[in-house]
């Protein structure tokens, strides 16, 4: 579920629900046909449609998609949407292997490296 929050510029998809599968809020920044999609969410077939909906309906001819960070909930539907994606650098293996994330952390707790 959904909401679909529109202001001067600017869509917001705010998920009504924090809870896994939930995507996190998407927002959708609009000048002059072109489109900044920051965290297309999940790639759940329903946000995919969404944002490709919002698109059409503000005539955007060019998108780019940026990524925040590398969390399944924020770039999931990043792939399904065919536009470009910028990520920091940082992120960029986790984007293209999202399963490093569920990999465990080799760090001491004691700081005892």
């Amino acid at each position: 579920m959904v909401n679909v929050i529109r202001y001067e510029g600017l869509v917001i998809l705010k998920s009504k629900t924090p809870k896994w599968p939930a995507s996190s809020n998407t927002y959708i920044l609009l000048s002059d046909g072109e489109a900044l999609i920051i965290d297309p969410g999940c790639g759940l077939e329903e946000r995919v449609k969404l944002i490709e909906s919002v698109l059409k309906k503000e005539g955007v001819k060019k998108s780019t998609v940026v990524l925040t960070h590398a969390h399944p909930d924020h770039m999931g539907a990043a792939g399904l949407l065919k536009e470009n994606v910028l990520v920091h650098e940082i992120e960029v293996e986790y984007a293209r292997s999202p399963k490093l994330l569920s990999e465990p952390f080799n760090v001491d707790p004691s700081g005892k490296s």
